[in-house]
C-alpha cells in the first residue's frame, strides 16, 4: 500500500464530512484505516475480495458531492482517466495516486 492517510488528511476529511470512496479497493486497506479512525467510507471494485467491498464499475458508479473518490493504484491509462472524469465531473473532486518507481 503507497498511501497512508496522515492525521491532517483525516482531520480535513472529518472536517469536510465527506465520504470516501475508495476506487478499485481491492482488499480495502485505505477504507479500513478511515473507518478505523471514523471516517466514512464506500469501498467499490469490479473484482471485490471480501463481503465488505462493494461490487461496482467505478466508470459507471454514481459519485455525489459529499463523496470524494480516491484512486490510489499502480497503474494508468483509459480507465482511470474515464473514472477520474466521471468522479470530478458528478462530485467536484478526485484524488489520484499513484506510486512511480524512479526510471534510470
Amino acid at each position: 500500500m503507497f498511501f497512508i492517510p496522515t492525521n491532517k488528511f483525516i482531520k480535513w476529511s472529518v472536517s469536510k464530512k465527506l465520504t470516501i470512496v475508495e476506487i478499485g479497493a481491492g482488499t480495502a486497506p485505505i477504507s479500513q484505516m478511515l473507518q478505523d479512525r471514523g471516517i466514512s467510507c464506500i469501498p467499490i471494485d469490479l473484482f471485490p475480495e471480501n463481503h465488505q467491498i462493494i461490487l461496482a464499475d467505478a466508470q459507471k458508479y454514481e459519485y455525489f458531492p459529499e463523496h470524494f473518490p480516491i484512486i490510489a493504484r499502480p497503474c494508468r491509462g483509459e480507465w482511470i482517466q474515464n473514472t477520474a472524469q466521471k468522479a470530478l465531473t458528478e462530485s467536484g473532486k478526485c484524488l489520484y495516486i499513484i506510486n512511480t518507481p524512479n526510471e534510470v
